[in-house]
């Protein structure tokens, strides 16, 4: 391990080369809050009436655009916690149709501070702390084509959402590394973390880089690729913890990501096929609400409108 993938490395750089340029985006193209796509809606009565609107919107920049978009509504002040997790999961519906996220079929998963544990570790998006840039369920067969993240509260400080290009970071690799490509073509074992279902490994094995339906498709978390060399029992190849490192680094250049603080009422929606995502630590306000996010995983790996 690892093995060699099915989609070549040469087919890789071909698809780089013929991909559509408005996937290859740097944090130069977002330096005002406006160059992102942004809608707003006014009210949540308003979406019967707007959301064909929306829905073509939101598919066009996850399809056809940068990978990502945000919804905000404007008047979320005026409505309580329980309407606008109703709201969220009706916009979540409305993109696509949504994927269980827990082994009793739960479609939606809190993102908070809490001091719950599985086997004795606590989850990242449990934490306040750092996490890493990732794509969601890289350990899966069940990975959504595309995920959603609705603010109910912020933090007091923190908690910025971080968006990268796949794209762009595989480009600035094989331009930077064009003798060490083999790593991108390969299969790797990533751990299930803690959300193995019973009878399943605590690892599985997938590829890093594929292409499906004329995209490519990106698993990607560094400390669960290193977890799950020792999961199977296995020593880390220098040549992949080199892969890793320098792939982690391009990555992380504050030069290639987009940073956005979510308010309350906006709801963020990526692509999960090759948007690497992630939030910086927070802090919470001592006497008021934690920092809660809605979460959901929208089944389809360009997230097609539904009918």
């Amino acid at each position: 391990m690892p093995t060699e993938c099915l989609t070549s490395a040469s087919e890789i750089l071909s698809h780089l080369d013929d991909a559509d340029p408005r996937r290859f985006w740097t944090a130069a193209q977002f330096s005002a809050p406006e160059d992102v796509v942004r809608l707003s809606i006014n009210g949540i009565e308003a979406l019967q009436r707007e959301g064909p609107e929306i829905k073509e919107a939101v598919h066009h920049a996850l399809s056809k655009g940068h990978g990502f978009g945000v919804i905000s509504l404007k008047t979320a002040s005026e409505y309580t916690d329980e309407k606008l997790a109703a709201f969220s999961h009706r916009l979540a519906a409305m993109v696509g149709d949504l994927m269980t996220q827990t082994e009793d079929g739960q479609t939606f998963f809190e993102v908070t501070k809490s001091e719950s544990k599985h086997d004795g570790e606590r989850r990242l998006s449990m934490s306040a702390g750092d996490t890493s840039l990732h794509t969601d369920c890289s350990y899966g067969d069940n990975r959504p084509g595309a995920i959603s993240l609705f603010c109910l509260h912020p933090a007091k400080r923190g908690g910025s959402s971080i968006l990268v290009s796949a794209y762009t970071a595989l480009r600035q690799y094989v331009e930077t590394y064009p003798e060490d490509l083999a790593p991108l073509a390969a299969h790797y074992p990533y751990y299930r973390s803690h959300v193995q279902y019973a009878g399943q490994p605590t690892f599985g094995i997938y590829p890093f880089v594929e292409i499906e339906d004329a995209a490519l498709s990106v698993r990607y978390k560094m400390p669960y690729m290193i977890r799950g060399y020792r999961e199977a029992g296995l020593d880390i190849p220098d040549p992949l913890e080199r892969f890793l490192h320098r792939f982690e680094a391009i990555v992380s250049s504050p030069d290639n990501r987009v940073d956005m603080r979510l308010a309350r009422g906006d709801f963020l929606v990526a692509s999960n096929s090759w948007i690497l995502h992630n939030r910086t630590p927070y802090q919470d306000a001592p006497d008021g609400p934690k920092r809660l996010l809605i979460r959901h995983w929208i089944d389809g790996p360009a997230c097609p409108l539904q009918a």
